[in-house]
């Protein structure tokens, strides 16, 4: 009798153990993009690429007349600011990368020059500064509270003051071999919570999460991604065929685009090779937990391709037609 009783009470507990999962696993995580009526025609030649601060001011550098302009959250246009020459506070290449936070200043890097452009948030230029060469192209930018500069290379973790005072530089790279070109996919990074940096590895689907002081403090991998070298176009049906040919290899066409946080999740927002028809994909990393929990797929989720996002409020750059116009969203997860 005591036997079957502890045989009943371990079938119970294994039993609820399979509700438990069963319960876990059927949850559905729903992740939408509410587009609003709000959208605005810019006059705007080439944009490159937009941020907003924490009071929801959008600036947009655009690269056609190398100026930023500044939007207010319902799509008012406040100032153009800076300019094209070689003076202080002026912008002469073509490939920019901004930051702005709610401490009080926009940062803009003219790649292709290695300068370094500091604006205060009613774009007066404060100061600029160039770092070196070795190792130089920033492949993803963000500030912290305190004013700190934080960029990518290709290999590198940088940490400068807005003054140009450099505070660390740390060794940040995949096992993936560079002789193949594995080191071309850009990473992106960002910032949650003012504690924590997170980096996204587009050759092999990694996520490294990093303190301010840049100590690795835990990654993830996704074991059954594979991707192929990159190679400039012409190169890349020959690198496949002989990848074939040594070992089976899955092409997986999709490239981040971007990466956000929102509430306590990473959204990974991906996008096909301009080749590869396949539709617009956003992985859901929970931070907390440290695990992918979604995979979504959604014609919509394009708006967040080139886009900036401010608690729920997503603001998209869509060109349409050989204009531009500034879209404003809500995000929503459940």
């Amino acid at each position: 009798m005591r036997f079957q009783s502890k045989s009943l009470g371990l079938f119970v507990l294994v039993f609820f153990c399979y509700l438990t999962l069963f319960a876990q696993l059927s949850i559905k995580f729903d992740l939408k993009i509410i587009q609003s009526q709000k959208a605005i025609k810019l006059n705007l030649i080439n944009p490159s690429v937009l941020t907003c601060s924490v009071d929801k001011k959008i600036f947009i550098v655009d690269s056609g007349d190398s100026q930023i302009k500044e939007y207010g959250n319902n799509f008012n246009y406040i100032r153009a600011f800076s300019g094209k020459g070689e003076g202080p506070g002026e912008l002469s290449g073509k490939v920019f990368l901004i930051a702005a936070n709610g401490n009080g200043i926009i940062v803009v890097v003219d790649i292709l020059k290695y300068n370094f452009i500091v604006f205060t948030q009613d774009g007066k230029y404060q100061n600029s500064f160039k770092i070196e060469q070795n190792d130089f192209f920033p492949e993803s930018i963000v500030l912290d509270s305190n004013n700190n500069i934080y960029f990518l290379t290709s290999s590198k973790l940088f940490k400068y003051t807005d003054k140009g005072k450099k505070i660390l530089a740390v060794t940040v790279k995949s096992k993936k071999s560079k002789e193949n070109f594995y080191y071309m996919y850009q990473k992106y990074m960002t910032i949650y919570d003012n504690k924590y940096l997170y980096i996204f590895f587009n050759d092999e689907y990694k996520i490294e999460k990093r303190d301010l002081q840049g100590n690795l403090v835990s990654s993830f991998i996704d074991p059954t991604f594979e991707r192929i070298p990159y190679q400039p176009e012409e190169f890349i049906n020959k690198q496949h065929e002989l990848a074939v040919k040594s070992s089976p290899v899955k092409i997986y066409p999709n490239i981040a685009s971007n990466i956000i946080t929102y509430k306590d999740y990473l959204l990974i927002i991906l996008k096909p090779r301009a080749k590869w028809k396949f539709k617009k994909r956003v992985d859901v990393f929970d931070l907390v937990n440290e695990k992918l929990v979604a995979r979504l797929e959604d014609e919509k989720f394009d708006l967040l391709n080139n886009c900036t996002i401010e608690q729920n409020t997503v603001y998209s750059l869509q060109e349409k037609s050989d204009d531009w116009y500034l879209i404003k969203s809500v995000l929503s997860i459940k």
